[in-house]
């Protein structure tokens, strides 16, 4: 089973308005903040290399930044 993590969006569509939100909330939306960048940056890094003429195994590697 797999765990879907909310998008910034996502999570303002399940949350409501974000006037009423407690800082919980608050806290889980920049967490969902923090991930979109950090797999925005992560995918952007991976088509660069792609770009290049990158195998599937250094395009991987660019995306984990050598982790998996």
């Amino acid at each position: 089973m797999s765990t879907v993590l909310p998008t910034p969006n996502t999570f303002v569509q399940a949350h409501g308005d974000l006037a009423v939100w407690c800082g919980a909330e608050f806290d889980e939306y920049l967490a969902a903040c923090d991930r979109s960048k950090d797999i925005t940056e992560r995918l952007e890094r991976a088509a660069a290399v792609a770009a290049r003429g990158a195998t599937s195994a250094e395009i991987l590697e660019a995306f984990t930044g050598g982790t998996r």
